[in-house]
């Protein structure tokens, strides 16, 4: 019982912490598909959209701590993350990426 309300508690607890934030640039790292996503205008959280490794990932790090929030994603997604967020930052000048919501289909935030 207590391991199920400890579960339970976890699920509602992560949605409490989203996070949205815009990305205006995406740069290639050092790897094969593997770039980097900045605000030039925030750098207090940066993302890395890894689509070379083994787990492929969407991770948000906290430049002030080094906290990561990461996202395993699958390869198909991995692709589509990469060409919404290219497609965006070339069409709009930015991409809004929500950590309850990565896969919604605007460039922009719900506010």
């Amino acid at each position: 019982m207590n391991l199920k309300m400890l579960l339970i508690l976890l699920l509602l607890t992560s949605s409490l912490f989203s996070i949205e934030t815009e990305f205006d640039q995406i740069t290639n790292s050092d790897l094969d598909a593997v770039w980097n996503l900045a605000n030039t205008k925030d750098p207090s959280l940066t993302a890395r959209l890894d689509c070379m490794s083994f787990f492929h990932k969407l991770d948000f790090i906290y430049t002030p701590t080094g906290d990561v929030l990461e996202n395993v994603i699958s390869s198909p997604e991995c692709e589509y993350m990469y060409n919404k967020i290219s497609q965006c930052i070339d069409k709009e000048g930015y991409v809004c990426i929500e950590t309850d919501n990565l896969f919604q289909d605007n460039c922009f935030c719900k506010n």
